[in-house]
């Protein structure tokens, strides 16, 4: 019998694993975002590919095919840098410390000598490697729980910097600006708008008739560039800071008080302004022309946006300005104001399209080192508010303009169009809420016919929270690109170089146009660029974590005195656990777990916006009656219960 020989077949090896390198962004709810550069979207990292890796860490992952998405997945397999090098936490027993960050889900191990730390400090502590879990103590804090130990915790976990010392502050004091030639521009009502308790006067407008009908528009913002050059001392200090930190009851300046109060636009003294005036067409509110000029101004008036609003709805001030001399001018200079607004407004919208989104806010408000919360103040953008934005908008574009058209290095603020799977996730949302899909939310067109079709109802802060999440976050770049929201194609920060650092360059590279100082270069500000947006990042992350933590004292104080405790909320969200929902009448959010829920049996998920539980129906976007029934610290919720 013949022996059949069977010839080896060369074994096909398996395909290697791609490796990619990026920064990861962690999720709250324990998944992440892998971030690769030169790859538009950001690859999904599930809850157990994560390993021991941490929000803004660099890592190098393996992509793997995920066959819902028809794409890739990544498996983190090696950190090799840490974002941080130091975190903020809560120590549990056992030596267990709890980070302050809802985007690290896993907790920490306290290790070497920590007999100065107890239970329920909050303490800042440094990593013992990259891979590891385990950290050392740096410092302790204070107590968890208590408000001032809550916020120089928030100052520890976004790395914000420290006050100036009294040194700094008594050299800031002693600064004189450069010398530069400036037009004395006198015979104008020139105003400064701002909140009722600002400190900083960093912006000031005039409105006057020319002849002929058209406006003069005039933006006049503190000269800072002038007092704080490129490369001195106090630039370095700034471009550290990046941001003044307005964290709720703790402001942390870009700058010195003593620079900053020297430097404001005061009514009591001349001052030094970097200018922007601009002609604008009497009947169409159309921008003609505009020239930036070094100017010295004195302030006619100080006005609260509070007393602008009294002026639209009444037609004059408040009764403390019925003894000013100067009140007939202002209230001619305010009305001039009101109807150029108007005009350039209705213009704007009609040739830019840019996104209306009517939010309201609520904020915590304490005093300076307060031991509690004094009130939740809503806080909603009025006719006086839009006023002073229209014209600093309005300034910013020709600060652009100028640059790019005199091939001056400048920095932008660029506001992508939404990537296309939050414009589908969007549409998902709204049709489970309202019953109809607004459509590619990637146009502005598509956009602003949603925002003026949104319900009025209950629903609508629901609406508006999911619209804003849709959209891509606003950025610093080298390079001029579109600003989605405003539909501007030309833009840049002008208007606050007090308490922004990229205005401060912003008027630094103008000042170099005008012969003082050398500019950056392209390759300088995009470094600039990308610190400044990072910085931007972390200080409005740490005002909305101070903004909630105090919220929480708030709600737990109401527990403690014996308040009302029932509340309407409306579902904001169906979660893994439960659903998540939000008190509109104080900004609040919160939980109700799913034990709590009314209904017999395990809830089921139907679509990305409803919950069945039993007979119990939950959807995205209903009212439900709910009470308070815990305030969890150590984890930053409020916990309630179907009513």
């Amino acid at each position: 019998m013949k022996r059949k020989i069977f010839k080896n077949k060369k074994r096909k090896e398996p395909p290697k694993p791609q490796t990619v390198r990026g920064i990861v962004s962690m999720s709250a709810s324990g998944f992440g975002f892998l971030s690769v550069e030169g790859v538009e979207r950001d690859y999904f990292i599930p809850q157990q590919f994560i390993g021991a890796a941490m929000d803004r860490d660099t890592v190098e992952a393996e992509l793997l095919p995920d066959r819902r998405s028809d794409g890739f997945i990544a498996k983190v397999t090696n950190v090799l840098q840490r974002g941080r090098k130091s975190l903020c936490g809560v120590l549990l027993a056992g030596g267990r410390i709890r980070p302050f960050s809802r985007k690290i889900p896993f907790d920490l191990t306290l290790a070497g000598s920590h007999s100065s730390a107890r239970k329920g400090d909050w303490i800042e502590v440094e990593f013992d490697g990259d891979e590891s879990r385990g950290a050392h103590l740096r410092k302790v804090i204070g107590k968890a729980g208590n408000i001032q130990a809550d916020i120089s915790a928030i100052v520890s976990e976004y790395d914000l910097p420290p006050p100036y010392s009294e040194e700094e502050e008594e050299a800031a004091k002693r600064l004189r600006p450069v010398g530069i030639p400036r037009e004395q521009f006198s015979g104008r009502c020139i105003l400064t708008i701002d909140p009722s308790d600002a400190k900083d006067h960093d912006d000031a407008v005039s409105v006057e008739m020319l002849p002929g009908g058209n406006y003069e528009l005039g933006v006049h913002i503190a000269d800072v560039a002038c007092f704080v050059p490129r490369g001195s001392r106090f630039d370095a200090c700034a471009y550290e800071r990046a941001f003044t930190s307005y964290l709720p009851g703790r402001t942390l300046p870009m700058l010195p008080r003593g620079l900053t109060r020297a430097i404001s636009l005061s009514p009591d003294a001349n001052s030094f302004a970097h200018s922007i005036v601009m002609e604008v067409d009497g009947r169409s509110g159309e921008l003609l022309s505009s020239r930036r000029i070094h100017t010295e101004i004195r302030v006619s008036a100080r006005l609260s946006f509070d007393d602008v609003e009294f002026f639209i709805e009444n037609g004059k001030l408040p009764e403390r300005f019925g003894g000013d001399p100067s009140a007939g001018p202002v209230l001619e200079s305010l009305a001039r104001a009101v109807d150029l607004f108007r005009m350039m407004r209705k213009r704007r919208a009609e040739e830019e399209e840019f996104l209306e989104i009517e939010t309201e806010f609520v904020r915590a408000v304490c005093d300076e080192g307060a031991a509690s919360v004094a009130l939740l103040k809503k806080e909603i953008q009025r006719n006086a508010e839009k006023l002073v934005e229209e014209f600093m908008l309005a300034a910013n574009v020709e600060a652009a303009k100028e640059m790019l058209e005199k091939s001056v290095p400048g920095l932008f603020r660029v506001h992508p169009a939404p990537l296309p799977d939050k414009s589908v996730e969007f549409c998902d949302f709204v049709r489970n809420v309202c019953g109809f899909s607004p459509g590619d939310i990637s146009s502005r067109k598509v956009c602003c016919k949603f925002l003026r079709a949104m319900p009025a109802d209950h629903r609508k802060p629901v609406l508006t929270e999911a619209f804003l999440r849709a959209m891509a976050r606003a950025f610093y770049s080298e390079s001029n690109a579109l600003h989605f929201g405003l539909g501007k194609s030309r833009y840049s920060h002008f208007t606050s170089p007090i308490r922004r650092y990229p205005d401060l360059v912003v008027h630094q590279q103008l000042l170099s146009l005008d012969g003082h100082g050398k500019a950056r270069s392209r390759k300088e500000l995009a470094s600039v660029a990308a610190h400044c947006s990072v910085k931007e990042s972390l200080n409005d992350e740490s005002f909305w974590a101070a903004n909630d933590i105090l919220k929480l004292h708030y709600l737990k104080d109401m527990i403690i005195n014996g308040g009302n405790l029932f509340f309407e909320a409306v579902i904001s969200k169906i979660g893994k656990s439960g659903l998540l929902v939000a008190i509109p009448e104080m900004g609040i959010r919160g939980e109700i777990p799913e034990e709590l829920l009314a209904g017999s049996g395990l809830a089921r998920k139907r679509g990305s916006g409803r919950m069945e539980k039993g007979r119990k129906n939950y959807r995205c976007g209903d009212y439900i009656a709910v009470r308070l029934a815990n305030v969890d610290m150590p984890r930053g919720r409020a916990v309630f219960q179907p009513a």
